[in-house]
């Protein structure tokens, strides 16, 4: 009996070949709801705070993940965040869109001069919610979170300009991508190829 020698073809490639191509159009069709209903890097709501009143709390209906706004005057708020090590990595500062006052976290290697008044700024990040931040500032002001954003007009969500996790969304669609235009390529390889016999 003669050695077989390397591994045998599949029997029906071209059964394999549409279950690839399959695949890759799910994994194309995934990315397209995923960039609609999740999350989209390519895209940040662009927002001029001089002159556009845009009510941001209406940011979860129109599923807003990024935000980029220009024109914005920002006020140090003394607040910081730290990381896991007890170091300094976001200070917020607060400024205004529309009606409402919103929270901004920025990188701590602003100047310190400078920490008091930002004006004129262009700021771009992520757009998550305040929770933590807003409920410091209320117990501080000895206010529940709801008298305090009701007072003050302050919004429930903040930018957060560092660690953003853009870079990872980026990568996720880029390998969603990769997977779907492989699968496709061979489901083609497949599909071209002759049954083979018994």
């Amino acid at each position: 009996m003669e050695e077989q020698k390397g591994k045998r073809a599949p029997k029906h490639p071209k059964v394999v070949g549409w279950t690839c191509f399959g695949i890759g159009i799910a994994a194309f069709a995934l990315i397209a709801v995923g960039l609609l209903f999740w999350r989209n890097p390519f895209y940040a709501k662009v927002i001029d705070a001089s002159v556009q009143a845009w009510d941001p709390e209406t940011a979860d209906d129109e599923r807003v993940p990024y935000i980029r706004v220009d024109h914005m005057e920002l006020q140090d708020t003394g607040y910081y965040s730290v990381d896991k090590d007890g170091q300094v990595c976001g200070r917020y500062y607060i400024g205004h869109i529309g009606p409402y006052s919103v929270f901004v976290e920025m990188s701590p290697s602003v100047e310190v001069g400078d920490r008091e008044g930002l004006t004129d700024m262009s700021v771009e990040g992520r757009w998550v919610s305040a929770e933590t931040i807003v409920s410091r500032a209320a117990g501080e002001k000895g206010l529940s979170v709801a008298e305090y954003t009701g007072k003050y007009s302050i919004c429930r969500q903040h930018i957060r300009t560092g660690d953003t996790g853009r870079a990872a969304d980026f990568l996720v669609y880029a390998i969603a991508a990769a997977a779907g235009i492989g699968f496709l390529l061979l489901g083609k390889i497949f599909i071209t190829q002759k049954e083979t016999e018994g």
